[in-house]
């Protein structure tokens, strides 16, 4: 007596071979025997995978009969009920980049264990977290399901979760229906106004970053590239703890004529779409400058006296103040030693500077020197020229003829020379000549300037002969001065007991 079964073309659930039915439905026993005046049982046992409505025919066939015995089975599969008493979490204005825990509650009221599945749609930016995706729900029990909520992306958001019941198409919809909000930060100055400024001047401010959230956050103050080597920012890149008011140091150094005119952004790492912004202002302005006198002409120098002249940088600003600094060709070392004090410094507004300046000729002739005066701000130099004749000591012998005339022979004759120092400078003086016959005081010496020094002239005559000689006086930078020597020796004969001489 087999017995088999099959699926009713009616059936709400959907099959597509025996197989698949046999999955679920068992017989016993399929086969057997029936005696006479018995009843035989026959178990049926269902195991619906899917909740529907169900009609199950079984046919009875027994050996020997062409007519078979139908049974029909109606069933009815369900689910356990679940219900969410609140399907809809409000989330009003969660900080970006904090988390926050949300809770659905879920009840099953069915005598039977509910099987769940979660699923969530289009979370593009992984903001949301299920703790478990798939779990069961005992009978006559509640369960919390948690999803952990961070944000990254501020605005209104409206995020649906699916709920899928096991062996059922029936859907159950969550949502979380948030707003994000961007960290308070805030700075204590509108603009940072440094107002008119001097070129080349370093100027420091300081403001203040506050940050009213709870989040540490890490932030990059960016300045525009174009001012990088003028604007530096202290601690630029660095963290900004909760709730904290963090003092920021900015230093400034002009190095263009103009009015600065930018922002200063502020950047989060954790935010990238974040953007905080602070305005920079400053009017750097041309200061207005001479150089009085611009020519210095020292007509008479001479060589190797120290000249000293006084120069004034003005500054005419009312505004700013100037550096300045001087440059001279170290080839005029090859001609003078110059000196100028000091080289470079600071003039304030409405002020001028001194500069001193000493000169030394080396040599004898005319003389140019330009001292180029750099101006903070300027594009070119301010010159001061500086002109000179440099000349020797000026020296005058009197007389200018030392002549002895006659002489006895053997005497020793003197004459006195005034050697005259006409120059402003102290200068060494050397005298010589060739001939024996003369000697002098003093031979090296020195004369202040504007003085004169005597020097006694000997002669003494060995010879009955006329001397000539020149005496060279040999003056410091100059070519010698030649003074002629003369002297002859008279004739005259003197008897004195043995001896003659010729006088």
């Amino acid at each position: 007596m087999p017995c088999y079964y099959e699926q009713s073309d009616n059936s709400l659930c959907s099959y597509n071979n025996k197989r698949k039915l046999k999955e679920f439905l068992n017989i016993y026993p399929k086969y057997g025997k029936l005696y006479n005046d018995t009843n035989t049982t026959i178990n049926i046992s269902f195991s619906p995978y899917f909740a529907s409505f169900y009609k199950i025919d079984i046919y009875l066939y027994i050996k020997g009969y062409k007519k078979r015995e139908k049974i029909s089975v109606y069933l009815k599969s369900v689910t356990p009920n679940i219900i969410i008493p609140n399907n809809i979490q409000n989330v009003n204005k969660i900080l970006i980049n904090t988390y926050k825990e949300i809770f659905f509650e879920l009840i099953n009221d069915s005598e039977y264990s509910a099987p769940i599945k979660i699923e969530k749609e289009d979370d593009y930016y992984n903001e949301f977290l299920i703790q478990l995706n798939e779990f069961d729900i005992p009978k006559k029990s509640k369960y919390l399901l948690k999803i952990i909520y961070m944000p990254k992306i501020s605005g209104s958001n409206k995020k649906k979760f699916i709920i899928h019941k096991k062996y059922t198409n029936v859907k159950n919809d969550l949502y979380i229906s948030s707003e994000c909000i961007l960290p308070d930060i805030s700075f204590d100055e509108e603009i940072i106004n440094f107002n008119t400024i001097s070129h080349s001047f370093e100027y420091t401010k300081t403001f203040n970053i506050i940050n009213n959230s709870e989040l540490s956050l890490h932030y990059s103050l960016n300045i525009p590239e174009e001012f990088k080597n003028e604007i530096k920012i202290i601690d630029a890149d660095s963290i900004l703890k909760s709730f904290e008011k963090k003092q920021i140091l900015i230093k400034f150094c002009p190095k263009h004529i103009k009015t600065y005119n930018c922002n200063i952004k502020l950047f989060l790492y954790e935010i990238q779409k974040y953007k905080k912004v602070i305005s920079f202002y400053a009017i750097c302005e041309k200061a207005k400058i001479i150089c009085e006198p611009s020519l210095i002409n020292i007509e008479s120098m001479i060589i190797d006296k120290n000249y000293k002249e006084e120069v004034k940088i003005i500054n005419k600003s009312e505004n700013v103040d100037a550096m300045y600094e001087l440059f001279i060709d170290d080839k005029i070392n090859e001609i003078c030693n110059i000196d100028v004090s000091p080289k470079k410094g600071i003039i304030e507004r409405n002020k001028f500077k001194l500069i001193d300046i000493n000169i030394e000729s080396k040599i004898i002739g005319y003389i140019l020197i330009v001292i180029k005066i750099k101006i903070s701000g300027y594009d070119d130099f301010l010159f001061l020229n500086i002109k000179a004749l440099s000349t020797c000591p000026t020296i005058k012998i009197i007389p200018n003829i030392i002549d002895f005339k006659k002489c006895a022979c053997l005497d020793i004759k003197e004459k006195t020379i005034e050697i005259k120092n006409e120059s402003p400078i102290r200068t060494f003086i050397n005298l010589s000549n060739e001939s024996s016959i003369f000697s002098y005081s003093e031979n090296n010496f020195f004369i202040e300037s504007n003085e004169s020094f005597f020097v006694n002239v000997y002669a003494k005559c060995l010879e009955t002969l006329q001397y000539n000689d020149v005496l060279n006086v040999n003056v410091h930078r100059k070519e010698n001065i030649m003074i002629p020597l003369k002297a002859q020796v008279s004739y005259k004969f003197i008897i004195d007991h043995n001896w003659v001489s010729l006088v």
